[in-house]
């Protein structure tokens, strides 16, 4: 029977092969519907113009358009183009998104051969492929939390074709509209592209056998987490995410056995530790660096123009516009049959009474947020082994609540300070 044993050990290769071809085919068809849902959706923005924030932040920016600007000045004025350590400054320190800009301005004057003036037309066909990127990186995230869920229990939609619409949906949600077609929103699409980037690799750091490639990963992840932090303050908040996910995943959930070069087991207590040392080491060296550059590490509100809550005397009318703002900010993303192209002073009054109509958004988030909560289940999570355990998809709500809704929105929520 050796033989004929063998025929059947090799038809099986062959069929799963042939299985494994299929899905990386159909992965391909995946990303190309993303994009191309992307591209259709706002192809039509290459042909605009500057407006609003973009003047100021490239065509009157030197760091971007002055020739006499070397790269170091990218670390020392902010995404204005201002000495960041001045008191006037708004120390909004995102050297790697002007870096960015700087690249399309040298790109457009080699194109249309202009010594003077920049096209618009590279930065928006930019801003397209950045939120294009994004958009499958949201695509691949998808894959790999609902593989998680499949684990452990039956769906009959694949986690690609879930991860497929959540990827589509991302990609033509109206609120990004203003981060696609305003230039200055590329600040917001490279920073979460390397925000998902990082998350991802920091996840795969977890599933490797080699203690070496392990630590290379979780390198090259926290590096990334640094570098999204440097496109926009908001993606040092990757590093909240990496943890939540640390605490609330098994190794062997996300597929492990660690061991180093020499073979030594590394327990996975002892790993899981380190990665979280790592991510907590490296917000320290954020901190560190918009000290040593900025002379603060927080934004600055110094102007009513840019934001009149900070302003009002009475703090109960600054609490309940903020919880107001909360609110609007959840009905743009759940239902925007209002936008604006600028977000500023005089957009939205000030809410002075607990009987304004305008809390009934900010409430519903609220409830919607509990009633998330108490869906989780958090009184069958038992602490065991440095993490987490409870029903794994009480876990997975728990991560997408905690670890990539709130967490990356706390630094803009004007709860801790104003922005």
């Amino acid at each position: 029977f050796g033989p004929a044993r063998s025929a059947l050990k090799t038809r099986a290769r062959m069929r799963t092969a042939r299985v494994r071809v299929k899905d990386e085919d159909w992965c391909a068809i995946d990303l190309i519907i993303v994009c191309a849902a992307n591209f259709a959706l706002y192809s039509s923005v290459i042909q605009a113009g500057f407006t609003f924030d973009d003047r100021f932040a490239i065509e009157e920016n030197p760091d971007v358009v002055g020739n006499a600007a070397g790269l170091l000045d990218l670390f020392k004025h902010d995404f204005w183009g201002q000495d960041i350590a001045s008191s006037d400054s708004h120390k909004s320190f995102r050297p790697l998104t002007v870096a960015a800009y700087r690249m399309q301005a040298y790109v457009s004057r080699k194109i249309f051969q202009s010594q003077v003036g920049i096209n618009p037309a590279i930065f928006h066909l930019c801003s397209i492929v950045f939120h294009s990127l994004v958009s499958v990186q949201v695509y691949f995230l998808g894959i790999a939390l609902f593989g998680i869920i499949q684990k452990k229990v039956e769906h009959t939609v694949s986690p690609r074709a879930k991860a497929l619409l959540a990827a589509v949906l991302f990609s033509v949600l109206p609120v990004h509209s203003e981060a696609v077609a305003g230039i200055v929103g590329q600040a917001e699409t490279i920073c979460c592209f390397l925000f998902l980037l990082s998350f991802q690799i920091y996840a795969k750091s977890m599933s490797q056998i080699e203690g070496f490639q392990s630590m290379l990963l979780l390198i090259t992840s926290l590096s990334l987490a640094l570098l999204s932090s440097f496109a926009k303050e908001t993606g040092i908040t990757v590093l909240g995410a990496m943890v939540a996910f640390d605490l609330l995943f098994t190794n062997s959930e996300v597929r492990i056995e660690i061991s180093n070069k020499k073979g030594n087991t590394i327990t996975p207590v002892r790993w899981k530790m380190i990665r979280i040392a790592g991510a907590l080491c490296t917000f320290a060296i954020y901190v560190l660096i918009r000290k040593a550059v900025a002379g603060d590490h927080l934004v600055r509100i110094y102007r009513q123009l840019e934001n009149p809550i900070p302003f009002h005397s009475l703090a109960f009318t600054r609490a309940l516009t903020t919880i107001f703002i909360h609110g609007k900010y959840a009905q743009l993303l759940s239902f925007p049959f209002r936008m604006s192209a600028d977000w500023s002073y005089a957009c939205t009054d000030y809410v002075e009474s607990l009987l304004d109509m305008r809390l009934l958004s900010a409430a519903l988030l609220y409830a919607a947020l509990f009633s998330a909560a108490v869906c989780m289940k958090p009184w069958k999570f038992r602490w065991r082994e440095f993490v987490f355990g409870g029903p794994m998809h009480s876990r997975v709500v728990a991560f997408m609540m905690f670890g990539l809704f709130l967490a990356p929105f706390l630094p803009a929520s004007n709860l801790f300070f104003y922005v």
